[in-house]
């Protein structure tokens, strides 16, 4: 194959080649070649170029996905506890405030075990 010519059947190959999930026949099937044009193009190193990029687009994708999802968890329970300690802070009650004390000498403990482990220092 002549670099710079692939075409849009090779390139759906090449993308369906990166998810993994299909044999084939079954990439054959699905973009309307056969499976041993296929089997060729999976061996051709232009394809092999689109199946790496596509891969490492597919990764890169997924991993910020995840970094999100993440996110968007550890915020609402940072909310959660901003709420509770408002909630403690504001109360009457010298229990409340004896328990807050205890939750902030926690998590001072807490921040220093970090900080060992990552090489920051607080």
């Amino acid at each position: 194959m002549k670099r710079g010519s692939v075409t849009e059947k090779q390139r759906k190959c090449a993308l369906l080649l990166a998810a993994g999930q299909h044999s084939y026949r079954e990439i054959g099937q699905m973009i309307g070649a056969h499976y041993n044009s296929i089997s060729s193009w999976a061996r051709d190193a232009q394809i092999q170029d689109l199946v790496t990029k596509f891969q490492s687009g597919i990764e890169n994708k997924l991993e910020q996905m995840s970094i999100e999802a993440t996110r968007r968890k550890h915020d609402r329970l940072i909310v959660q506890a901003v709420e509770k300690l408002e909630t403690m802070l504001t109360s009457k009650s010298t229990r409340r405030q004896l328990a807050l004390q205890r939750h902030f000498c926690v998590l001072a403990k807490f921040a220093r075990v970090e900080s060992r482990f990552c090489g920051c220092k607080l």
